[in-house]
């Protein structure tokens, strides 16, 4: 696991880099090139107005979004983001060297490619959000919501969401520019595959998607602070000075259940008391740790996150460490639990051994790219290799979410992507009834 692979400073040369900075210049400066190409060699043609508002939009995300994605050390970049924005350009790459391949113009898979990758990152991002928006959206301002809203960098992306928004962009495209559907559809499916390949990748780096416990060879271990040992903590799984709380990371802080033998039970902490704020002084430390670490505001006091309070308590470990609990008890009133370690509890620094489902996910879509591939040149209907994209990949999801252990099951007993999955096959019956039926290819195309 490798969240954050280094930081990008604030200035360069005392100049600042985000906003209204170096970055929008050399943005805007690529842009114009790009603009001047398009209308050099085919006027101003509907390509231009096509590219136009997706220019203006990455500007805006320079100029207002990135300087709030900074943190003091500058902007983080993030190995999942990094493994997004891979699987991107080789998609684009494979898309337009098989394009050129049937003649068409490469153009048009820029366009295509820059519509269908902005649709879908907000497709993702949108399903996610409005799958966890009590848990980890729901925030005291507009700003604040926004911010966690826009911050896909450090995950928070769903495959199915961004499946859905790519289909939407395509097949307006499609529509725009008289394409055939089937046909180009055929071209870029094995991109997207090769696109999700890359991004499971940067799942694993960030540690999110994660399977449940096993001891396996293969099997791997996640870093405290990482979802998957919040996650295991916070169900009691690792020892955590007898707290259990509610699984999600992002959930608020409530504590489920605790051992009646534990210190913080002996300060009178219950289940069902939830955590507004805590504060930990340890021994031979200058100052608390406080969560959060800001003074209060005139907002109603909210609990804290699950991850915000594993990680405070995976500090507890030395003898005279003393905790205090500021909670909502089950009558909704403000108490204060506080209560000393009385000797040492060293905290595990890695989660219990678990699936690495992110790189089975990984070698599954890489595998299936290649397959895609394969079988392009022996098709005998247009339409047959994404037919056969949304019926494979979905029997893949539905046996990978059975190791998964990251997303609940629903009233179905089984979890949403399960459901998705289910839906995507029922389509691929549909489509694959329509393309039969259709006439046949009298030769391939290689």
């Amino acid at each position: 696991m490798r969240s954050t692979l280094f930081h990008i400073p604030r200035e360069v040369l005392g100049l600042p880099l985000f906003g209204f900075g170096l970055l929008l210049a050399v943005w805007a400066a690529v842009c114009a090139i790009r603009l001047g190409v398009v209308v050099y060699r085919r006027g101003w043609s509907s390509e231009v107005w096509n590219e136009l508002p997706v220019m203006l939009l990455l500007g805006a995300v320079i100029a207002w979004v990135m300087p709030g994605l900074s943190d003091p050390y500058g902007l983080p970049v993030r190995g999942y983001g990094v493994m997004v924005f891979f699987g991107v350009v080789a998609g684009v790459a494979l898309a337009v060297y098989r394009a050129k391949r049937e003649g068409y113009d490469p153009e048009l898979v820029y366009s295509l490619a820059l519509w269908m990758a902005i649709s879908a990152i907000v497709g993702a991002r949108l399903f996610y959000v409005i799958e966890y928006w009590e848990q980890s959206f729901h925030k005291e301002t507009l700003g604040a919501t926004l911010l966690a809203v826009v911050k896909y960098t450090e995950g928070g992306l769903v495959v199915y969401g961004a499946f859905v928004g790519g289909v939407i962009a395509a097949a307006v495209f499609f529509a725009r520019h008289k394409l055939p559907a089937l046909r180009f559809a055929d071209i870029i499916a094995p991109s997207l595959t090769l696109g999700l390949a890359l991004g499971r990748i940067g799942c694993f780096l960030n540690g999110c998607c994660y399977g449940g416990v096993c001891d396996y060879p293969w099997a791997v271990s996640f870093p405290l602070g990482s979802p998957v040992y919040i996650d295991q903590a916070s169900r009691g799984m690792l020892e955590l000075h007898g707290i259990e709380f509610n699984a999600s990371p992002n959930a608020e802080a409530i504590v489920r259940s605790i051992d009646a033998n534990s210190p913080a039970a002996n300060s009178g902490l219950k289940p069902d008391d939830s955590i507004t704020s805590l504060s930990i002084d340890t021994p031979g430390e200058p100052r608390p740790l406080r969560i959060p670490p800001d003074e209060p505001t005139d907002f109603e006091p909210r609990p804290i996150t699950v991850a915000a309070a594993v990680d405070a308590l995976a500090s507890v470990q030395l003898p005279s460490t003393r905790v205090t609990f500021h909670v909502l008890d089950s009558a909704g009133k403000s108490a204060t639990r506080t209560w000393t370690l009385s000797s040492a509890a060293p905290v595990p620094d890695r989660s219990l051994p678990v699936h690495p489902t992110q790189l089975y996910s990984a070698i599954g879509a890489g595998l299936l790219t290649l397959f895609l591939l394969a079988w392009y040149p022996l098709r005998r209907h247009e339409g047959e290799v994404t037919a056969l994209m949304i019926t494979i990949y979905p029997v893949m999801r539905i046996l990978e979410e059975i190791i998964r252990h990251d997303e609940p099951l629903n009233w179905t007993r089984m979890t949403i992507s399960q459901d998705i999955s289910v839906l995507l096959l029922a389509a691929a019956v549909t489509l694959w009834i329509f393309i039969l039926r259709g006439p046949r290819l009298k030769y391939s195309v290689v």
